[in-house]
Formats: structure tokens, C-alpha cells, sequence
């Protein structure tokens, strides 16, 4: 019994390091993919300005106010892009939305334009 218990004791530290060491390995960013992403929400930007000057309660605005919705990009990071995209939204887009599609993007609109949380 005494030996059972030793071996439980020196095999539980061993056992707990190496599930920390497991559970941190996370997969790497591929970060051409993040760039990727940022330039495609100015995309979508300017597709979602170019639908509201044919139909600002149409359909096609609500989903691409949907899919720029969805993800969120750093405005650190992407300072360029989120110019950009601001330019855009304030310009063509900015009070031409109504209803629930016009939630959604002031909402993600916001987060490019909140100040950056203080560490």
C-alpha cells in the first residue's frame, strides 16, 4: 500500500504537467488568413454601400450586414482597414439602414471605433 502511494505521488506531478503542457499548445494562426479577413470586411463594406443605393431595406443588405457582422477584426491592428471601412460606412452608409439590420451594423461599426480596453 505504502509503495501504491508512493507511486501515485511521484506520477501526479508528471500527470498534471503534462496535461498543462497539453491543453497549451494551441494550433497556430495562419496570419495571410487574418490579413485575408480584414480586407475582405472593407469588401464588404463597399458591396454593403453599393446594395443600399439600390435597395436599403432590400434583402441583400440585410445579409451582407449579417455576414460583416459576423467576426470582428483589430482596430490596433488593421488601423488602415478600419479607416476604411469607417470612410465607407460614414459616407454611404450611415443613417440608410432602418430596422434590425441597422442594429447590427452600428453594433459591429462600434466596436471598430470603441477605444481600446485599457491592460
Amino acid at each position: 500500500m505504502k509503495t501504491f502511494r508512493i507511486l501515485i505521488l511521484g506520477f501526479l506531478p508528471v500527470a498534471l504537467f503534462g496535461a498543462v503542457i497539453g491543453c497549451s499548445s494551441r494550433p497556430k494562426v495562419d496570419q495571410s488568413r487574418v490579413d485575408a479577413i480584414a480586407d475582405e470586411k472593407v469588401s464588404l463594406m463597399r458591396r454593403l454601400a453599393d446594395e443600399v443605393v439600390k435597395d436599403p431595406g432590400g434583402v441583400g443588405v440585410a445579409g451582407l450586414v449579417e455576414e460583416f457582422s459576423t467576426g470582428a477584426i483589430d482596430p490596433q491592428t488593421y488601423p488602415a482597414q478600419v479607416a476604411e471601412i469607417l470612410k465607407i460606412y460614414n459616407e454611404r452608409v450611415k443613417g440608410k439602414i432602418r430596422g434590425e439590420p441597422a442594429v447590427h451594423l452600428q453594433g459591429a461599426i462600434g466596436q471598430l471605433q470603441a477605444p481600446p480596453l485599457a491592460k
